[in-house]
């Protein structure tokens, strides 16, 4: 950059002084390709920093919400459920990669899987029904479990309907929530 004069047009030239600016000198094409290269080049960095600004933190966010977020509760095979009495005609709740069992529930019988065992669970005190004879509160080993049924259909077969549903972990006082599906039928 250089401190030169401006003359009227685009000629400049030092014995016609109209004012000082500081500018680019112009070394080759002419001032309107510099200002469209200047401006092209003012339009990318622009949009460069409202890109790290806007991504940024989304990225660093997400990265740190899956790392803490993930679900405790373990995948449940049919077998692990009949066992516990959990099996047949009554709910599941599907969540995860991949959305696999993590909530088995029939009647008033319901259980998870955590740190390798399965943790046997009962109706809350206010626990009202989703499924016949099935219930959306559960609690045991101490675990409170809250499944917000939406009411929207993401799935329908000749004995089952799967609605998108959000579970609610309360353990010590601290609530995390998660969206799968709640799967009822026979």
């Amino acid at each position: 950059m250089r401190l030169v004069t401006q003359a009227s047009g685009r000629n400049w030239s030092k014995r016609s002084i109209t004012r000082w600016q500081l500018i680019l000198e112009p070394r080759r094409g002419t001032d309107e390709s510099l200002e469209k290269g200047a401006m092209m080049r003012a339009k990318t960095v622009l949009f460069g920093l409202i890109g790290i600004t806007l991504i940024a933190p989304f990225a660093a966010t997400r990265a740190y919400a899956q790392r803490v977020s993930a679900i405790p509760l373990e995948t449940m095979s049919f077998e692990e459920m009949a066992a516990a009495r959990a099996a047949g005609s009554g709910c599941t709740w599907l969540g995860g990669k991949g959305l696999t069992r993590r909530v088995a529930m029939k009647e008033d019988r319901g259980a998870v899987k955590r740190d390798g065992r399965i943790v046997m669970l009962r109706p809350a005190a206010d626990a009202s029904e989703v499924f016949p004879y099935t219930f959306h509160h559960w609690v045991g080993g101490g675990m409170d479990i809250l499944i917000k049924n939406s009411g929207k259909e993401a799935g329908r077969g000749p004995e089952h309907v799967e609605t998108l549903a959000t579970l609610t972990l309360t353990e010590e006082g601290r609530s995390r929530s998660w969206r799968g599906r709640l799967n009822c039928g026979s």
